[in-house]
């Protein structure tokens, strides 16, 4: 498989991005609505930030693993299914 950098730019650049900028916006209204002990909209703003919050905790993932091997990422495949 070939992994080209404009993929890899669009995917941080975009898709990963709106992760982050979406868990961002979330994690301020829920502040806001704790400030005000509004549970019915702290509830509500629950599956936006788990949806967010996770998008960008697979991302980073995603990233570590494809940085190389003297920056925290992995190495070559090794093992029975190597």
């Amino acid at each position: 498989p070939v992994i080209s950098s404009e993929i890899m730019t669009l995917h941080h650049q975009k898709h990963h991005n709106t992760y982050v900028t979406n868990l961002n916006i979330a994690m301020e209204k829920y502040t806001d609505a704790q400030a005000k002990n509004d549970v019915t909209a702290m509830i509500a703003l629950q599956p936006a930030i788990k949806f967010n919050g996770g998008g960008h905790i697979n991302h980073s993932i995603f990233w570590t693993n494809l940085a190389p091997p003297n920056a925290g990422g992995g190495g070559e495949p090794s093992g029975e299914l190597a």
